[in-house]
């Protein structure tokens, strides 16, 4: 699955070198591209582009993200690394940054989805 922040900015050495100031920008936190599943009938996220802090769980980043959406209480939401792995709650930002960071770019691209992705 391709993302469309890859296709918008086919450059990957810019892409990598976005990736490397903000790292040096921001060093206690990860930069995430994130995007909606093509197949996912929620609304989306205006932005794509996230710095969240390596101590975050995906718990706390899925709170994040769907207090941004508004979503009502009990409407799922599912994160999934490059479009194909789940993401597990009390997995920090960083494990998971340093388990599925694109190595083309550095940046860890994920995907959420209002059903559960099986990679």
């Amino acid at each position: 699955m391709e993302f469309q922040f890859k296709i918008q900015n086919p450059d990957k050495e810019k892409r990598k070198e976005q990736c490397r100031l903000l790292l040096i920008k921001d060093p206690d936190k990860v930069p995430i591209i994130l995007e909606k599943d093509p197949q996912c009938h929620l609304a989306g996220i205006k932005k794509t582009r996230h710095l969240i802090k390596k101590d975050f769980t995906v718990n706390k980043f899925l709170y994040i993200i769907k207090k941004m959406m508004k979503l009502p209480p009990g409407e799922a939401l599912f994160l999934s690394a490059k479009g194909k792995y789940n993401l597990i709650g009390e997995s920090t930002i960083a494990n998971v940054y340093n388990t599925y960071k694109d190595k083309e770019d550095g940046f860890l691209y994920i995907m959420y989805s209002s059903v559960l992705v099986y990679g």
